[in-house]
């Protein structure tokens, strides 16, 4: 046993950590992502129906704005700063 164990010792001591190699290329990012994070969740599918039902009522709402909106009731419930809607 201590045979093994010493040649795995000496094995791994010769051994030169491999670097994985620098990125060449930049990832396509859409420019209307530009400056802004994806924040989901996994939600049951009552919540997606009734995001749906909301933008059949309201054809000029986005779910994007219906959704900061209803974070911005969050963070003013509480107590925390809300984020300004463009």
């Amino acid at each position: 046993m201590t045979k093994k164990l010493a040649a795995l010792k000496s094995a791994l001591g010769n051994a030169t950590p491999e670097v994985a190699p620098e990125p060449t290329a930049k990832t396509y990012a859409a420019p209307s992502r530009e400056g802004k994070a994806h924040v989901g969740a996994w939600l049951s599918m009552g919540y997606k129906s009734s995001i749906n039902a909301i933008l059949v009522k309201y054809p000029t709402r986005t779910k994007e704005s219906l959704i900061s909106e209803a974070l911005n009731d969050l963070f003013t419930k509480y107590n925390v700063s809300v984020i300004r809607q463009d």
